[in-house]
């Protein structure tokens, strides 16, 4: 339980972050304002590293900081994605 909340904290502030530096990084414009990207990215990181902490990565096997590295490496990912679509979508 208290290994979930700390993934469940580790992914907000990585989500949170991203979606305050990413702009930063990429010269972009924010077109749904600094909120959007912030929940935009929390979300994306919670909803997928939760997923994949609790179901996916114990159903394979993966237990440990392997674990964990997957567990926010792939919702980072998913995270940028999401910015970028943002940014498109609304150009």
């Amino acid at each position: 339980m208290l290994g979930n909340l700390v993934v469940a904290v580790i992914l907000l502030v990585v989500g949170v972050l991203t979606g305050w530096g990413i702009p930063l990084a990429a010269k972009s414009s924010r077109p749904y304002s600094l909120l959007g990207d912030l929940l935009a990215s929390a979300l994306t990181m919670l909803v997928l590293g939760l997923a994949e902490w609790v179901f996916i990565l114990p159903a394979l096997g993966i237990t440990g900081w392997m674990a964990m590295a997957i567990a926010i490496g792939e919702p980072w990912f998913l995270a940028l994605i999401v910015l970028w679509l943002m940014r498109r979508v609304k150009s």
